[in-house]
């Protein structure tokens, strides 16, 4: 048999210098030691003055750097090498959509990654079959030649090893991803499942908006890719407030503050009812937030003026009972009418809001009875 001969220096150094000209890689962690769970990953690197090959680096998830304490064994593949950075991280994307990673649970990622400005090469994705039987996803019409469009379902499942009784057990994937230890419970509504709850590079921010344009839930999808009845918007989220972040950190300039209009025709200072919106885009019935809390404290000024005023109207009547001794009388009566006929009865005058002045006031129900009678109130 032919013994392998040893690389010549000079062969080295050619390889040596072929491998650093390629210093950009895309690997694949696979976890030999047995275990539940996760037991792969893809991730991209540069190596540092070495081949790829002989890279000694184990990837920056903090999951299987944990597993790797733990104990667990990982083999590392080189996928693909590269010359160019850019190149390497745009393949990794790729083979993260295709393998949908990020709702995958055989895998460490926790997302598959989008690259800004190449949002539309890389999603959305529809899963399609080999003849051999194996399921990736692809943008439809650059599947491999041969390739059947097999869609996926969404679905809910049960972790069935699941221990900590303070966190759910409910676990969600494409049917077929699931873990052995996870029983399938029923399909699931597939909109949210590319939503996350905070700002990530290649998503942009949307709102749901009902049938009477207000908002009803705020998610980050990816860019150009909302569910149906979703539009492009930002409103505060849970998120948000808890790590104190303000809109002017990540919203285009030309993104302007808006409320909800019908709150104003109806008096209502809803502040879930108060997002962004790129200027000129909102919603119908939207307006100018400036606009609508200046028109409001008007509304609330007005308010306040009509309140005073008809506090010291009715003041005015119960003076008035309360000279005279019997309420019965004639001429009470004639001197409440006067009142009420005159220049001092506030313009928008309101049955309910005099009355209540009065029932404020201590006066007697019989009184007040009285007085409405007078009225027809």
């Amino acid at each position: 048999m032919m013994m392998p001969t040893a690389l010549t220096p000079k062969a080295t150094q050619q390889h040596l210098g072929l491998a650093m000209s390629h210093p950009h890689y895309v690997y694949e962690l696979r976890r030999t030691s047995s275990g539940s769970g996760p037991s792969r990953y893809i991730g991209v690197r540069t190596a540092q003055n070495c081949r790829p090959e002989d890279d000694v680096y184990w990837s920056s998830s903090k999951s299987v750097l944990e597993a790797i304490k733990l104990g667990a064994k990982f083999e590392k593949t080189i996928i693909r090498t590269f010359q160019d950075r850019k190149d390497a991280e745009f393949y990794e994307a790729d083979l993260h959509w295709q393998l949908m990673v990020g709702k995958n649970p055989h895998f460490y990622n926790e997302f598959s990654q989008l690259i800004d400005g190449r949002v539309d090469e890389l999603y959305p994705r529809t899963r399609y079959i080999s003849p051999l039987g194996e399921y990736r996803w692809f943008i439809s019409g650059s599947e491999p030649i041969n390739w059947q469009e097999c869609p996926a379902q969404w679905a809910q499942f049960e972790d069935m090893s699941h221990k900590d009784q303070f966190s759910s057990s409910w676990r969600y994937t494409f049917k077929g991803l699931e873990l052995p230890e996870w029983r399938f419970h029923k399909d699931y509504p597939d909109d949210l499942a590319f939503a996350v709850d905070h700002p990530r590079l290649g998503y942009a921010p949307y709102v749901q908006i009902d049938e009477n344009s207000k908002v009803t839930d705020f998610r980050f999808f990816p860019i150009g890719h909302p569910p149906s009845g979703w539009i492009k918007g930002f409103a505060r989220s849970f998120w948000f407030a808890s790590q104190r972040l303000s809109s002017s950190q990540f919203l285009p300039s030309n993104w302007k503050r808006y409320r909800w209009g019908s709150g104003l025709q109806l008096g209502i200072n809803d502040d879930r009812q108060n997002a962004f919106f790129p200027e000129g885009q909102q919603p119908d019935g939207w307006i100018d937030a400036t606009s609508f809390e200046e028109a409001l404290q008007r509304r609330e000024d007005d308010h306040v003026t009509q309140t005073r005023l008809m506090s010291e109207f009715a003041n005015k009547i119960i003076l008035e009972i309360n000279s005279h001794s019997d309420v019965d009388s004639p001429e009470l009566h004639q001197a409440i009418v006067s009142i009420f006929n005159g220049n001092e009865k506030p313009k928008n005058f309101s049955n309910f809001e005099f009355i209540l002045e009065l029932s404020k006031s201590g006066m007697p129900n019989k009184n007040i009875w009285i007085i409405k009678n007078l009225f027809g109130i």
